[in-house]
């Protein structure tokens, strides 16, 4: 175990210096100013199983909270509104007469509270309606290289390889798509599980659902493969966005037609450190854009790979926006294919 921890640790350190070194020499040049980063030095050796970090720790739930996924119960003289609800992955419980309530970081007591002032305006006597929690199963999205993608309800401890049966089973075509790798997103966060490692027996990547995260089982594949220009049918986007994908290249489509695509923006992005990798024949290219700046936003083309980085920025950093979001370019293009986060 520790020879192991010590193995990760110097991996660790092996990135960082070399970020650390390809920082000094494009500053050296002079190509913060510039736009595009040329990144070639950066794509030589494929990611390999060893070096692949588990990034991800399951949240501890919150005390009796209301998770997406669970089934209310509500009674009511009112035929429509008396019967079970189930809330939305969003967390939004939609009930009769358009009424629609956000249950995140309530408890039953406090969505009674809350569906009796919905109806205050309807009935002469709100209180006489009951809610309950009738089913404390969770919503997942599986998403990625499964049969049948979709919503599925799930206990908090239902396994990886339930959820994979569930799912209709991994969609592997040959050697070249099996699946290594799940992706989770979530309210709390966001990171990567290695299979391999789960069906090893790792306590520690027993789930704990919470309700509401987001999975993608996805496949290794070597540094900037994502952005090969052998493929100019998709355009790639990944990082904090709820369904990281290639999506069909659309004529006339920006940035945000691919970011709508992939779910939106979860509430870790940064939608003002965009990073657009893009490769032709010779190079591979990376820049750094603001979204929130129409005037900043590139047209995207076929093959390009788009990251929505996680807003980390100090406030030092936020003071001094183009070289953080040059280091934050360089930092995830060495980790695409580790986190993709």
């Amino acid at each position: 175990m520790d020879e192991n921890r010590n193995t990760t640790l110097w991996l660790e350190r092996k990135r960082n210096l070399s970020v650390a070194l390809i920082l000094l020499v494009l500053g050296c040049q002079g190509c913060l100013t510039s736009g595009w980063v040329d990144v070639a030095s950066i794509d030589a050796a494929p990611v390999t199983e060893s070096a692949v970090q588990l990034s991800y720790e399951w949240p501890l739930p919150q005390a009796n909270s209301i998770a997406p996924g669970y089934v209310i119960q509500i009674s009511s003289l009112d035929p429509k509104l008396h019967g079970t609800f189930r809330v939305d992955i969003n967390s939004t419980l939609k009930l009769p007469h358009e009424q629609s309530l956000t249950t995140s970081g309530l408890d039953e007591s406090s969505l009674q509270d809350a569906v009796r002032s919905a109806y205050r305006g309807f009935f002469k006597s709100p209180q006489e309606i009951r809610v309950s929690v009738a089913s404390t199963e969770r919503l997942i999205d599986v998403q990625g290289l499964v049969v049948k993608p979709g919503q599925y309800p799930v206990h908090e401890t239902t396994s990886i390889d339930e959820i994979i049966a569930l799912a209709g089973g991994l969609n592997e075509k040959d050697a070249t798509t099996k699946v290594r790798y799940l992706h989770i997103s979530g309210t709390s966060g966001s990171g990567i599980i290695r299979l391999a490692d789960y069906h090893s027996g790792i306590h520690a990547l027993d789930p704990h659902w919470q309700g509401g995260e987001r999975l993608f089982f996805q496949t290794d594949a070597p540094l900037f493969t994502y952005a090969s220009p052998k493929d100019q049918s998709v355009v790639r986007i990944m990082g904090q966005v709820r369904a990281p994908a290639e999506y069909a290249v659309k004529p006339g489509a920006t940035f945000f037609t691919y970011l709508l695509q992939a779910g939106g923006p979860t509430d870790r992005a940064d939608l003002a450190n965009i990073t657009l990798i893009r490769s032709d024949t010779t190079s591979t290219r990376a820049r750094a854009f603001n979204s929130q700046n129409f005037h900043d936003v590139p047209p995207i083309e076929p093959g390009d790979t788009l990251i929505v980085n996680a807003d980390v920025a100090t406030p030092a950093e936020k003071s001094t926006r183009v070289a953080a979001s040059i280091a934050s370019v360089l930092t995830s293009l060495s980790m695409l294919a580790i986190a993709m986060l």
